[in-house]
């Protein structure tokens, strides 16, 4: 939490399934899987820090290893994904659409 608040940007990489389940963490910029690498590649060698969430930490892990290679170094995954925000005291709400 102390990153975003210190100007890194939660983006949630988990499908309108798990988004409808769960909820969203208010803030939190949602890009699919498949579109986040072309989403974030302006950002290339950039100062911005994005912090990476899924349900879990598989997905996102393997997103920041992909992101990485690719040139886009200030990226982290949360360790634990979204119930781990949670449990920090994000906020959560429904989706809605």
């Amino acid at each position: 939490m102390e990153l975003i608040r210190e100007g890194g940007e939660l983006i949630d990489v988990r499908t309108v399934p798990y988004r409808d389940k769960e909820g969203i963490i208010e803030g939190a910029r949602h890009i699919e899987k498949i579109d986040i690498l072309d989403a974030l590649r302006p950002f290339r060698n950039g100062e911005k820090l994005f912090v990476i969430f899924c349900s879990r930490d598989d997905a996102s892990a393997a997103i920041v290893r992909v992101l990485r290679s690719a040139g886009i170094e200030r990226v982290l995954d949360v360790a634990g994904g979204f119930h781990a925000l949670a449990q920090a005291g994000a906020r959560v709400s429904p989706l809605t659409r």
